[in-house]
């Protein structure tokens, strides 16, 4: 049996309060899964970002400009990475193999805890993490024979965006919390996950065909669709991100 837990990271730009109803709290605590209650972290400015770190000194990352964007852009960028960061490392510390991650715009369907536990029984045995949601306009980047099915329900990851909800393995957690304190970290958290392809992790995600287990609350589903920084989706873009991965003597550190 596949030890898991689940933890809630709350997004300061929907609202001050977090808005996870509190249904999905209960169907989680019903079907046994375990809050890991790591908190989430607000960083509105470099004043926080410099605590976090101090506090934290393998957290690392490298600012840079790409398409013209600068990296981090905003110490909320930094905040919502170390907000994963903090749950791989608690998790690093327990007993869990695995955790449920999931933001607060998230909404789980009555499939979800049957789904879950089905896919995490078909994983392979090396996999990082595992996505449960993907934004409706990446799904045009599921290609059946390079992406193909390898157990009911699951392919390999294709998406390059959101980190609305998945699933992270103890090897996961270990192998980014290795990668980030070596080299740092130069996107934010999503692209960090999904969005240089094969190397790094090794992920899955659910396959499209499959019914929706996670919805996404309206005015994230528009942020998601409609805003936020450029989206890389072609081999190019995504190589020219992994080249600010490199290491260098600019890290915060």
């Amino acid at each position: 049996m596949v030890r898991l837990a689940y933890n809630i990271i709350h997004i300061p730009k929907i609202g001050e309060t977090s808005r996870f109803p509190k249904r999905t709290v209960e169907l989680l605590t019903a079907a046994g899964i375990e809050n890991l209650g790591v908190p989430s972290v607000h960083t509105p400015t470099m004043t926080e970002v410099t605590q976090f770190h101090e506090k934290n000194p393998s957290f690392r990352f490298k600012a840079h400009d790409v398409f013209g964007v600068p990296f981090p852009g905003n110490c909320g960028v930094v905040g919502a990475f170390a907000s994963h960061y903090s749950i791989w490392k608690q998790m690093s510390e327990t007993r869990h193999d695995a955790v449920i991650v999931l933001e607060d715009e998230a909404y789980l369907t009555d499939e979800f805890v049957h789904t879950i536990n089905c896919m995490l029984l078909c994983a392979p045995a090396n996999w990082d993490f595992l996505s449960l949601f993907v934004p409706g306009q990446q799904k045009v980047l599921y290609n059946e024979s390079r992406h193909q099915i390898i157990a009911p329900g699951l392919c390999k990851a294709y998406q390059t965006s959101s980190s609305v909800a998945y699933v992270v393995s103890q090897k996961g957690a270990l192998t980014a919390l290795y990668d980030i304190g070596v080299f740092g970290f130069a996107l934010p958290i999503d692209l960090y996950i999904w969005g240089r392809g094969p190397g790094k992790f090794v992920n899955f995600c659910l396959s499209p065909h499959l019914p929706a287990v996670i919805q996404v609350s309206g005015d994230a589903t528009h942020a998601q669709t409609e805003g936020g920084d450029p989206i890389p989706t072609n081999e190019d873009e995504i190589a020219l991100l992994e080249r600010c991965e490199k290491p260098s003597g600019d890290l915060l550190h």
